[in-house]
């Protein structure tokens, strides 16, 4: 047992260590309701119909040229396609009822101009070069092109034949089979048992433990009381608990919400959503 729980604890920590490095999948979606159509992934939540949409292609508007002193200016933008068409609105009942937020993750570069468009600005000052501006709903991103006005048509051209926007990027997601399990039964026990001992502190809703002392009660209580674990996943829900604690890694410590410990949890099938376009 000793052994077991020292494994389980050096898992935890390297588990916990690594959570502010690795992207995770939500774990409060209902992955079973996924609805995949051409263009995009739509996700609700458990027990509501509001979720994250995750486009998966893109169309390239561009717009006509502007002055810009002695200069033109091309704005090229980055637009889901399912959004352009309108099947997004036409699928999902409600629009704008997906969480914007979480459309791409934050550590991702969501735009790049192709090499070879910046290779037809290369002449120009490095203020003029072209460059990504950014983006706002539905766009995923704005560039903007400089360029004198007789490079206008070629350049035009060029934009008639070649994708100049490309993205590559992983979105995490589970499979829609993976299990889901309550994890609030198992809490609530263990919270009693580290209260009786003394461990942890707790201020209002919010308990804040030590790790080891935390992972070892935990795998001492699933020992004990295998009637709060689900069939043969005893690591995959004591991974799935303590996945829902902040990490503290200084303090080597793990602090949550009782609240929000007692909802259910998904235990992931990992099922990375790829999304691709044009040659970076």
């Amino acid at each position: 047992m000793i052994a077991r729980i020292t494994q389980l604890a050096a898992w935890a920590l390297c588990a916990a260590s690594s959570a502010a490095l690795a992207l995770t999948p939500p774990k409060d979606l209902d992955y079973s309701r996924t609805v995949n159509e051409p263009g995009f992934v739509f996700i609700p939540r458990r027990e509501i119909d509001r979720g994250p949409v995750y486009f998966t292609s893109f169309t390239e508007k561009v717009f006509p040229p502007t002055p810009y002193g002695d200069l033109v200016s091309i704005r090229v933008e980055l637009t889901p396609t399912a959004v352009e068409d309108g099947s997004y609105k036409r699928t999902i009942a409600h629009p704008r009822q997906d969480d914007l937020s979480s459309r791409l993750p934050r550590e991702s570069t969501a735009c790049s101009i192709s090499k070879e468009a910046l290779a037809r600005f290369a002449h120009l000052p490095a203020e003029i070069q072209p460059r990504v501006v950014g983006g706002s709903y539905p766009q995923l991103c704005i560039a903007v092109f400089r360029m004198l006005p007789e490079e206008v048509d070629g350049f035009n051209t060029f934009l008639s034949t070649r994708l100049v926007l490309g993205i590559d990027y992983d979105v995490p997601l589970c499979e829609p089979s993976s299990p889901v399990v309550t994890t609030g039964a198992f809490w609530t026990a263990l919270n009693s048992e580290l209260k009786a001992k003394g461990i942890g502190e707790q201020q209002g809703f919010r308990s804040t433990l030590p790790l080891w002392r935390a992972v070892g009660e935990a795998w001492s209580l699933a020992s004990k009381k295998p009637e709060l674990i689900p069939g043969e996943k005893d690591a995959e829900v004591l991974e799935a608990f303590l996945d829902k604690f902040d990490f503290n890694a200084g303090a080597k410590t793990l602090s949550e919400e009782e609240q929000i410990l007692s909802s259910s949890t998904t235990l992931c099938i990992m099922k990375a959503l790829k999304v691709t376009r044009g040659q970076l």
